[in-house]
């Protein structure tokens, strides 16, 4: 590589190296998907949320009742979470840009997991949760 890019070593693994100016390998890969119209426009532009900022009142939120109550955690509990507060980190690439793990507690202290999807400018769907 020499002078043309930046290299770093990790703790564990190896060495990465980036070329100056040169894409990355998975933006190159959607974009590449994107021109044989394998991914579709809407898949490109993920929805962005501001966790810090997130304000329950003014979202429209949705809960899968079913998926919850085959876990053990009741709609309310789910609420509760996501009132009280939580850490946000995204799920599984597999699921697409747009899924997130919510993890936090309700009033009673009972840690719960929630996936949600986040779709349009407000709507949130809480599609399932565990304990943890």
């Amino acid at each position: 590589m020499g002078t043309s890019g930046t290299c770093s070593t990790p703790r564990i693994g190896r060495p990465y190296c980036k070329e100056k100016g040169r894409a990355s390998k998975s933006a190159r890969a959607l974009s590449y998907a994107a021109e044989l119209g394998v991914i579709d426009s809407a898949l490109q532009s993920a929805n962005v949320v501001d966790w810090h900022r997130f304000d329950p009142s003014e979202w429209d939120i949705v809960y899968d009742t079913e998926k919850l109550d085959a876990h053990r955690v009741a709609d309310w509990e789910a609420a509760e979470v996501i009132w009280n507060g939580f850490v946000a980190r995204p799920n599984k690439r597999v699921h697409g840009p747009n899924r997130y793990q919510l993890l936090g507690r309700t009033d009673a202290g009972r840690a719960l997991k929630l996936i949600v999807h986040v779709s349009g400018e407000r709507s949130l769907r809480v599609i399932t949760g565990w304990p943890i």
